[in-house]
């Protein structure tokens, strides 16, 4: 099935990636009632870890990209700020392995 990414869910979902110390990018599923979807919406936008989020069509309502530094951290939001957001009903998660077109800034290394 593919989704459709129908709008940005929240002002300031979408902030720059590529920060120091940035480890990894997972893809944030979340399933939503519709009434609840505004509210869980604007949590994201304000979570210093999501990059961008939209709401979209398909089995679930919103998707989201978050940076971590590392798994434990990951998980720490994942059961942390995500499981206080009391009207997700679903989660899933899968890493981004690579990407091949991105906005973003350059990192230069030595």
């Amino acid at each position: 099935m593919q989704r459709q990414v129908v709008a940005r869910v929240a002002d300031g979902a979408h902030r720059q990636a590529g920060a120091a110390g940035e480890v990894g990018r997972l893809v944030v599923s979340e399933r939503v009632a519709p009434s609840e979807l505004v509210a869980v919406g604007d949590a994201l936008a304000g979570h210093p870890e999501i990059v961008f989020a939209a709401a979209i069509t398909g089995p679930t309502s919103l998707l989201a990209i978050a940076v971590c530094r590392n798994t434990t951290d990951f998980y720490g939001y994942l059961t942390g700020r995500i499981g206080a957001l009391t009207a997700v009903q679903h989660v899933e998660t899968a890493p981004v392995i690579s990407s091949v077109k991105r906005a973003g800034s350059v990192i230069k290394t030595r």
